[in-house]
């Protein structure tokens, strides 16, 4: 449908309380996230309220405009951008707490949230590394996660009901509207199962496959990147903040045999196991080895009744997908008693040194290394040669038995192509962040490295992305990803919220 720009915000700013702004500064503004697209939207509205999303809906739906919802602004995907109208969630920032129960408006963000739960000892446990920065709704757009996920899950293990406006302008509440559900849970029935990833962490796709009954309906939403509903609210749930933690950071003098050990820490029940390549190691100053390739960061919290640091199930569900076992009482291999050193340092039979880290500050300290990997990477260019640091496989997510063929694969890449890649993440997960770091004239082989990538990350039983969402970058490789069926479904599910095709078009879908 064509229209003129000026009629349609003529009819927002008569239609909405909010701001209502066309103006070059305002979009070039938010023509960019953090990721490394660009496009500039024609409008930018500040919703005030509820009504003010159902007006801007229903405005864009009679003039067929698409509209996309932003919160901090922080994905790597591009997943906040698009034409049309762009709506900035940032009045949306309410947060309530009940006990362990939270209701958040999606436009909170993680530190205000945190600031809110920590004088009750409690803690939201997704953390991605962007910390106080991004939003409610830009976390449950994404499916987001973080360097806890081992033991706590991501978004879609943590939130229990969504609030949200779909592409008609109805307000939705899941999983209390049943009539909603139900279309959801038909739909879900119809999925082939068998081509979901096998792995701990996803964000492509619409998430079918974790609705399961009526209570778990929202899951749909969670991860769906603005393209099903507006997000207004969401009911999570807090955790207590850990205590009696040990980190415990592992020095290696490779990839592979930071691959090779990665079951075996697995098997003793860490909240953490992270991993760090030699380009983000290089801008630590803690005197490590000089022959020292990549770090592990492995991290334990909370002590059962017998003074052992008590084991997760999150790391149960991982080594059954590996066929690794369990441990008694629901635990995973040796839990840490009285001699962790003894126990950590028999896993991590590979590790040329060991260090344990102790106290809350030194912990923090320690951690903060860890969280400045995305900056390290991205500043890690050479300006003389004009690299760049293309967004598009930097996120897949495979199960941990197959992270040795994975770094293989990447090793052939480089030499393949002439490229270069810096790798860091959440290693106990088979969750790797991937820079690949390329020379502006090979820029051209990108698809190629893309599909021969991610085709070996499907083929593995692994996700294409999991945690920062399909966006941009991947949604061309999201049929490969499920297959035709699922596809189908998602139509299905799409066509439901949102029959007009205006909220986000492009993402997950093409």
């Amino acid at each position: 449908m064509t229209y003129s720009m000026s009629r349609l915000q003529r009819r927002l700013e008569s239609a909405v309380s909010g701001e209502v702004d066309s103006s070059q500064a305002f979009r070039e503004y938010y023509s960019v996230d953090a990721s490394s697209y660009r496009i500039r939207p024609g409008i930018i509205v500040i919703p005030r309220d509820t009504d003010d999303v159902v007006a801007v809906i229903t405005v864009a739906a009679e003039f067929g405009t698409p509209v996309t919802a932003r919160g901090g602004g922080t994905g790597l995907v591009g997943g906040a951008l698009n034409r049309g109208i762009i709506l900035d969630m940032k009045r949306f920032d309410h947060v309530e707490l009940s006990g362990y129960d939270i209701a958040a408006m999606s436009g909170t963000t993680r530190g205000k949230l945190d600031d809110k739960l920590k004088p009750s000892g409690l803690l939201f446990a997704p953390n991605p590394s962007v910390g106080p920065f991004c939003t409610v709704g830009g976390m449950l757009a994404n499916n987001s996660a973080g360097s806890k996920s081992l033991k706590y899950g991501s978004m879609i293990d943590c939130v229990q009901s969504v609030t949200f406006i779909d592409g008609t302008g109805r307000i939705v509440s899941l999983p209390d509207d049943h009539d909603v559900g139900e279309k959801i849970l038909d739909i879900a029935c119809g999925i082939e199962r068998e081509r979901f990833p096998t792995v701990s962490k996803n964000s492509s796709g619409y998430r079918l496959d974790a609705v399961v009954d009526m209570d778990s309906t929202h899951k749909t939403l969670i991860g769906s990147e603005g393209t099903l509903g507006v997000f207004i609210s969401a009911g999570m749930k807090a955790v207590d903040r850990p205590k009696d933690r040990i980190l415990y950071v592992l020095e290696y003098g490779s990839v592979t045999d930071v691959a090779s050990d990665c079951l075996d820490i697995i098997r003793t029940g860490p909240a953490a196991v992270e991993f760090v390549d030699s380009t983000i190691l290089g801008h630590m100053e803690e005197g490590f080895d000089a022959k020292t390739d990549c770090l592990l960061f492995v991290e334990y919290d909370g002590l059962d009744s017998s003074g052992r640091h008590s084991c997760n199930t999150s790391a149960s569900r991982i080594l059954d997908s590996a066929g690794a076992g369990r441990c008694k009482n629901g635990a995973v291999g040796d839990s840490l008693g009285s001699e962790p050193e003894r126990i950590i340092s028999r896993a991590a039979h590979s590790a040329t040194s060991l260090r344990r880290i102790t106290g809350e500050n030194e912990i923090t300290r320690w951690w903060g290394h860890r969280d400045a990997s995305l900056h390290y990477s991205l500043t890690a260019t050479n300006e003389d040669t004009e690299e760049r640091v293309p967004h598009i496989i930097e996120d897949a997510s495979i199960p941990v038995i197959r992270l040795p063929a994975l770094f293989d694969v990447l090793a052939k890449i480089n030499y393949k192509y002439k490229t270069r890649t810096i790798t860091y993440g959440h290693v106990g997960n088979g969750n790797i962040h991937v820079r690949l770091i390329c020379k502006k004239d090979r820029m051209k082989d990108l698809p190629e490295i893309a599909a021969e990538y991610l085709e070996t990350v499907i083929g593995m039983g692994g996700s294409i992305t999991g945690e920062h969402g399909d966006g941009l970058a991947r949604t061309k490789y999201v049929k490969n990803q499920y297959g035709a069926r699922n596809i189908r479904q998602f139509e299905k599910i799409k066509r439901f919220f949102d029959p007009a095709g205006i909220l986000n078009p492009g993402k997950i879908l093409e």
